[in-house]
């Protein structure tokens, strides 16, 4: 599953090689971003990414982009992720400790539904969805902002 997956595009396991290694070409920074550039360009679709961390928003916003990538400064809140949810199913950055990991790390899961107290993720690192809890997915969020010092981010298509 992916973002390509909503708008029926197949990507083949050998381009998904490329998406990866074509992320860490545009910047060190922040290898996500180089990655959805490579899909925009690619693919002519059109994604949003939310930076919540102010300072962070700021240097990524100065980086040359496709103006398919939108990128947006905000909080990403269980409200907002129920609002983008609602609409869509974004990618999400976490700390995958909070969704049983096994020590503290940074994480991208797709949320396939979010309701009141339960939401279904697709982790693509396992290749399958899981339940949990809404409160957990939010904690996943604030650990990632307050545990590993990361900016979460919310990245979903129009």
């Amino acid at each position: 599953m992916s973002l390509l997956d909503q708008r029926s595009i197949a990507v083949k396991d050998s381009e998904e090689i490329n998406i990866l290694s074509e992320g860490l070409k545009m910047t060190r920074l922040d290898y996500s971003l180089g990655q959805l550039k490579y899909v925009v360009e690619k693919y002519g679709v059109s994604i949003h990414a939310v930076i919540e961390n102010k300072l962070f928003y700021n240097k990524l916003a100065r980086l040359k982009r496709p103006s398919k990538l939108k990128l947006e400064n905000g909080k990403i809140d269980r409200r907002f992720i129920a609002d983008v949810s609602g609409r869509t199913n974004p990618i999400i950055y976490i700390d995958r400790f909070y969704l049983g990991g096994a020590y503290h790390y940074p994480h991208f899961v797709i949320i396939t539904l979010w309701g009141d107290s339960k939401v279904k993720l697709y982790d693509p690192w396992i290749g399958r969805e899981a339940n949990a809890d809404a409160g957990r997915v939010v904690r996943a969020v604030q650990g990632l902002r307050n545990n590993l010092k990361l900016s979460p981010k919310l990245i979903f298509m129009d």
